[in-house]
């Protein structure tokens, strides 16, 4: 995992922990204002773990195509 990847992973945790402390000191009388930052930290998380997924999807193509004993996309006999 490279060191970006693992850096918005931390990232989206940070949000995550953040998020997790409003809704723990509010409870069930979440005032709109803290719903509201609520909801922004948590689009944060689910953005910097997209952003990280899609990081690691383009490493793991990276290395399998790399890869000098891929096996073919055809097989079989024939003529193309």
């Amino acid at each position: 995992m490279s060191t970006k990847i693992r850096q918005l992973y931390d990232e989206a945790a940070a949000f995550h922990t953040q998020a997790k402390a409003i809704l723990a000191e509010f409870g069930d009388t979440l005032p709109a204002e803290k719903a509201e930052q609520v909801d922004m930290l948590l689009d944060q998380v689910e953005a910097k773990t997209a952003e990280a997924k899609r990081l690691e999807r383009a490493e793991e193509a990276e290395k399998a195509l790399s890869q000098p004993d891929r096996k073919p996309i055809f097989s079989g006999g024939g003529e193309i």
